[in-house]
């Protein structure tokens, strides 16, 4: 069965717990993932970031042997930032590639490559997708929400929820108990094997689902305007949540380049389409549908 793979690395991986979060000695890190079809789209994030904030760790995650000789050179190209290659889930194997983007592959490399970053001691992940293009400081933007567990955007999908979805294309992390026991919790249901594979798997509705089960109060949808520092906030059971007011993290067809979205005042667009192709170029027009 073409699963086994996943949910068998799934059970080694709980199996493998290091501990409990709550030890963070090492600073802040930014976590990427991505295989050879996103090289050009990891380009073009990765040159923003080093014009963001260069002074931040940024671990990219490679999925394949294109992605990790893409990193490898790129960190040799005489910019400032810090990238780490991480290696340990490549080479991705067409077996485990049985649904559309994001993959449960994907997905499952999501919530372990953050888990792993923090029982490493670092003080907050912050994971995001490279279509998320940051134009300023993403670290400073964040700075007023440093009390909260996590900090992420309020969407529309999946629906249903009392506490809204939880945007996990650009989240932070905090090295806290209640974010390493929600991971964990999230890791062990792959474990079991009862991961359903159309859209179950997807990590937007995973966080969503798991974090919704704790009871979420003061956050959801209708909070699209954030009234304190900058941020609306909120709790989900012990987890204290932050959420990204409109302008710090811009979704959808709303700017035509990076220049214009720095006009309108965002910090992050996370977007698609004609941004990315604009901002990028065109080498990412066929993954700009689905990055």
């Amino acid at each position: 069965m073409k699963t086994f793979g996943i949910f068998a690395l799934a059970v080694q991986l709980v199996q493998g717990l290091k501990g409990r979060g709550g030890v963070a000695q090492k600073p802040p890190v930014t976590i990427v993932s991505f295989d050879k079809d996103y090289k050009d789209l990891w380009q073009c994030w990765a040159n923003h970031m080093n014009d963001a904030n260069n002074e931040k760790e940024v671990i990219a995650v490679a999925l394949d042997d294109e992605a990790i000789e893409t990193v490898s050179k790129w960190k040799h190209g005489g910019l400032r930032l810090s990238v780490n290659l991480n290696t340990k889930f490549a080479p991705k194997k067409d077996a485990m590639m049985f649904s559309a983007w994001p993959t449960c592959f994907y997905s499952m490399v999501y919530f372990q490559s953050i888990r792993d970053a923090l029982l490493d001691g670092h003080e907050a992940v912050l994971k995001t997708d490279l279509d998320a293009i940051p134009l300023r400081d993403p670290w400073e933007m964040m700075a007023n929400a440093s009390d909260a567990d996590i900090i992420t955007k309020s969407e529309d999908y999946p629906g249903g929820y009392n506490g809204g979805a939880f945007n996990t294309g650009f989240m932070l992390y905090r090295n806290t108990p209640e974010v390493i026991k929600l991971l964990d919790d999230i890791i062990a249901f792959w474990a079991s094997g009862k991961v359903p594979k159309d859209g179950g798997c997807n990590d937007q509705f995973q966080m969503t689902e798991f974090i919704n089960k704790r009871g979420c109060s003061n956050f959801g949808l209708h909070h699209h305007v954030a009234p304190e520092k900058g941020y609306w906030r909120g709790k989900c059971g012990n987890i204290k949540v932050a959420a990204f007011a409109e302008n710090q993290v811009k979704t959808g067809m709303w700017c035509v380049d990076a220049n214009d979205c720095k006009k309108k005042g965002v910090w992050v667009m996370h977007s698609r389409h004609n941004f990315l192709t604009n901002t990028c170029g065109k080498g990412v027009q066929k993954v700009s549908d689905h990055a």
